[in-house]
């Protein structure tokens, strides 16, 4: 997490999110772009409360590439 990096994520998130693991893997900028603009200020304080020890559970929305808006429980 102090890398702020992801270092996993499931095979399953293409077809979720919509965009290829590699991409966002390698620029999480990507990952915030997809999250959805009213849900990114709450998303994006996750990162630094994993780095601090904490667990946390945070549900938010992704637009993909093609438009559709999913919901995502995301745990960390």
């Amino acid at each position: 997490a102090a890398s702020g990096r992801l270092e996993y994520l499931s095979p399953a998130f293409e077809r979720i999110w919509g965009e290829t693991r590699a991409t966002v893997r390698a620029d999480l900028a990507r990952w915030a772009a997809l999250v959805h603009p009213d849900d990114r200020p709450r998303a994006a304080t996750a990162l630094p409360r994993v780095i601090a020890g904490e667990t946390v559970v945070n549900e938010y929305r992704v637009v993909r590439a093609d438009g559709e808006v999913r919901w995502i429980r995301d745990h960390g």
